[in-house]
């Protein structure tokens, strides 16, 4: 398990993946690198139908502000 700092404090982790891996997140989320070519990598992730999953380019300006301030 690793754990990123304790909220207040900011941190990022960085990690390398390989196709079929998967990252486990609290609260039921799961993403998983399902192929990785050319420099593009593309994701699936499986969330509670309450947790809202946004690319940054198309998310409503408000969710991302929010997004930002709690980081």
């Amino acid at each position: 398990m690793v754990r990123i700092p304790e909220r207040g404090r900011r941190g990022n982790l960085v990690l390398a993946r390989h196709e079929g891996e998967r990252l486990l997140i609290t609260g039921g989320i799961t993403v998983q690198i399902v192929r990785s070519r050319h420099g593009k990598t593309w994701l699936q992730v499986q969330a509670p139908g309450d947790v809202d999953v946004w690319r940054e380019e198309i998310a409503p300006p408000a969710f991302v502000e929010r997004h930002r301030s709690a980081a």
